[in-house]
């Protein structure tokens, strides 16, 4: 796995999408462990699910969502599911 600059993500959202396969995987890890509020979406859920078990067993913040890309609706639900959790916060 390649190892990214001393650098820090705190208190920042980060949406990633897609993140079950082998790249997907190594940038969830580096940017949970990063500090960033970490939303990863993708048609798999129960992939993301797993991962992110891992992630939050390692004390990063991580959340998942389904969407799919190539729905607007999907896309602006998205959307308006991350800034619901942040104004929650």
């Amino acid at each position: 796995m390649f190892s990214l600059p001393n650098w820090s993500l705190r208190d920042k959202v980060v949406i990633q999408f897609g993140g079950t396969g082998v790249l997907g995987r190594a940038l969830i890890s580096s940017i949970s462990a990063s500090g960033a509020n970490l939303i990863v979406a993708s048609r798999n859920r129960e992939g993301l699910d797993a991962l992110a078990v891992t992630e939050r067993e390692a004390g990063h913040s991580i959340e998942v969502d389904t969407v799919d890309v190539g729905s607007e609706a999907s896309l602006l639900a998205l959307r308006d599911n991350v800034l619901g959790r942040q104004h929650a916060d």
